[in-house]
């Protein structure tokens, strides 16, 4: 994280490698990059799952997201505790 001239945060993921030179000094070639777009993106998520896991511990009963993939399989990706009190088994 890096705060800019104007103060505006930054975001910057960066990587570098040394090169030794003839006269046996170091030379550090690197790149920068602004990932802040993608920082901020994925704080969202972050924040957005907390929120469902909130709602749904609250929630009686079961909630579940249920996915079938294009070749016809089914998939559970998301099942609420509330598994536990209907099936008692486990949401894993």
């Amino acid at each position: 994280r890096c705060i800019t001239p104007s103060g505006k945060q930054k975001w910057i993921q960066g990587a570098a490698r040394p090169e030794r030179c003839e006269d046996g000094g170091i030379l550090w070639h690197g790149l920068l990059v602004d990932v802040t777009a993608r920082q901020q993106a994925e704080e969202a998520l972050r924040q957005s799952e907390a929120r469902l896991q909130k709602l749904t511990a609250s929630v009686p009963g079961m909630i579940y997201e249920f996915l079938q993939s294009s070749e016809g399989s089914y998939s559970l990706p998301y099942v609420s505790s509330g598994c536990r009190e209907i099936y008692e088994v486990e949401p894993e």
